[in-house]
């Protein structure tokens, strides 16, 4: 079940994150819109606070209000907001599912930096390794095939493999 808390101060008392990773504005009554901080990276998904006027100035461009404002990454602040103790700016959130556009608490682990990468690096050796012995029982079924990459291509891997010559044999790339 969805479950409403309100997100760490400033901007608590205008904004609540929920459990599925929504952000609800307080001030507005509506759910807030989502945007991708990087185009390379359009999955993960940022919020922008922003909180009543700071100051008033006048220049060259005539009146200006400036707005007290701050981002997050969703999946940060799904987890600043439902587990304040654990969460530190030098932590890392790892995607159970390696789905970053899965925001929902049940997804999500706080862990340090080290044992991020000590993680992703055990998934990329597994990834490889079962994309080897796929590779290897594709070529031994279809021994004619001289491009055996194409039935296997759904196991989730950022590893290229490509024929290295014209007998088909494979050279791992990284």
């Amino acid at each position: 079940m969805e479950q409403w808390a309100r997100v760490p101060e400033p901007f608590s008392n205008q904004y609540a994150v929920s459990t599925e990773g929504r952000i609800y504005s307080l001030k507005t009554n509506k759910l807030m819109k989502l945007h991708s901080p990087n185009p390379n990276q359009p999955k993960y998904k940022q919020i922008t606070f922003t909180m009543g006027r700071r100051k008033l100035t006048s220049g060259k461009r005539g009146r200006r209000t400036e707005f007290k404002s701050a981002s997050w990454l969703v999946h940060r602040l799904v987890c600043a907001t439902f587990y304040p103790d654990l969460y530190t700016d030098d932590c890392e959130i790892h995607h159970r599912n390696f789905d970053p556009s899965d925001n929902s608490l049940d997804n999500l682990r706080i862990i340090s930096k080290k044992d991020h990468k000590e993680l992703h690096r055990a998934i990329e050796i597994a990834v490889r390794k079962a994309k080897m012995d796929a590779i290897e029982q594709y070529r031994t079924e279809h021994p004619m095939d001289p491009h055996p990459i194409s039935p296997i291509d759904s196991i989730r891997s950022e590893v290229w493999l490509r024929p290295h010559s014209a007998l088909g044999t494979l050279k791992l790339f990284e």
